[in-house]
């Protein structure tokens, strides 16, 4: 493996190094990158029998290039073919057209931000990719074995959002991986995107490509917020966070004015059902607009603590359900309150573009986001809206619920909003 001209080779070792992971085991690395760079593959890298690991990565700002060259290994007890190191939040390393093979876990990342993997190959692995506490992990355009697990915590495998041709025409999309799947899996927006999430293990994809990766070109990368979703196996999850217009309108140009149309009336499935006034009977005042406001009106209000229930019921309406187990995001709702004290957000937190903790979005600090799902059924759609409102605690909960009155709309993106001086500020 070479690095670029302009840095020194002698940041590689490749005498034996030894490492505690952050899964507790103790390994032996044959080749550690210590310093931001490009690295590239110029042959195959064969692990020998007194190395357990491949490749550690020490550093941020690191490319490693395979140019489709093979890591694999000879050793009777293998480790990991690249880890990225634990405890120092390395941020931007990128791992690209690598063929990774015989290791117990292809590719395992601890505490690092803004990862890429992509154009690879993973065969004859426990683990293809195992991802933990870090943000903005993208896998996308990989050839995965779908037999072999996988195990992603800080979202789903796929690509930022991203500008791409297939089949002789451009799309404005996510791109997931190639699984090999049957031809029972639909793409019936004919984008080159199964429309299904294919999970492995606790590994979720919620854009499958239909094609091997050749068959996809990229042409613009845009990077977002990273976006979570886990496996649901009934109805499609679509990205409502994808970009609707043409790349230009992200890049400065000025977007011409529509022709104004009248604002549909929400409703629960789609089907344009007028909210009645009977309907609107306990759902409170002082909503910034009637759309939202006919939202909480058609939407199951849920929250499972008392006091986040007496929140809802003050500020949202009168109707306040508590977590059955047979709710599921087959209707519209507004969840109140994080998973430590809402079972139905426990349940789908990980499905949300920013799962809630209690370290995140932090004190006193709320967010609001929206998942929009699609269940399909025979040729009639059914879209439901799940507005999740929570905080790290008690006043971010609250300084969100009271933000989310004021919106005209449903927010395209995470809104965060945080309890200052006894009131909710919008979080720029």
């Amino acid at each position: 493996m070479k690095k670029s001209a302009l840095l020194s080779l002698t940041i590689l070792s490749l005498t034996l190094f030894v490492l505690g992971t952050c899964s507790g085991a103790i390994m032996t690395f044959n080749t550690t990158i210590n310093e931001s760079g490009t690295y590239t593959f110029d042959e195959d890298l064969i692990i020998a029998q007194n190395y357990q690991s491949g490749i550690l990565i020490n550093a941020s700002d690191v490319i490693i290039d395979g140019n489709n060259f093979k890591l694999t290994t000879n050793a009777s007890e293998p480790g990991f073919g690249i880890y990225v190191g634990e405890g120092y939040n390395f941020t931007n390393i990128e791992i690209k057209n690598l063929n990774i093979s015989n290791f117990e876990r292809g590719i395992y990342i601890c505490n690092a931000n803004r990862v890429s993997v992509h154009n690879c190959e993973f065969h004859n692995i426990s683990e293809n990719i195992f991802a933990i506490d870090g943000a903005e992990f993208y896998a996308y355009l990989n050839k995965i074995n779908k037999s072999e697990r996988g195990s992603v915590r800080s979202g789903p495998i796929a690509s930022p959002k991203v500008v791409y041709e297939y089949d002789g025409q451009e799309f404005t999309y996510r791109l997931g991986n190639y699984y090999d799947l049957n031809d029972s899996y639909k793409d019936d927006d004919n984008n080159g995107v199964i429309d299904s999430v294919i999970s492995i293990s606790r590994m979720h994809d919620p854009y499958p490509l239909k094609e091997t990766p050749d068959n996809y070109v990229i042409k613009e990368l845009y990077y977002p917020t990273v976006e979570n979703l886990s496996r649901y196996e009934k109805p499609m999850i679509v990205d409502i966070f994808a970009l609707t217009d043409e790349p230009k309108y992200y890049m400065g140009a000025v977007k011409p004015e529509p022709t104004p149309e009248p604002e549909p009336t929400p409703s629960k499935s789609s089907v344009g059902t007028i909210v009645k006034e009977e309907q609107q009977q306990g759902t409170k005042e002082g909503f910034g607009s009637q759309n939202i406001r006919d939202r909480v009106t058609l939407s199951n209000v849920i929250a499972d603590d008392p006091l986040d229930a007496k929140l809802a019921r003050e500020e949202l309406k009168d109707n306040v359900l508590g977590y059955k187990d047979d709710m599921t995001l087959n209707e519209d709702a507004v969840v109140i309150g994080g998973p430590v004290s809402n079972a139905f957000a426990n349940k789908y937190n990980d499905m949300f573009e920013k799962p809630i903790s209690n370290d995140y979005p932090g004190e006193n600090t709320g967010i609001i986001q929206v998942l929009k799902v699609q269940e399909t059924s025979g040729s009639i759609v059914q879209t439901h809206y799940i507005i999740y409102i929570a905080g790290s605690d008690r006043f971010g909960t609250e300084a969100a619920v009271e933000y989310f009155k004021t919106l005209t709309e449903l927010p395209e993106e995470p809104i965060l909003v945080k309890w200052v001086d006894g009131k909710p500020v919008l979080v720029e």
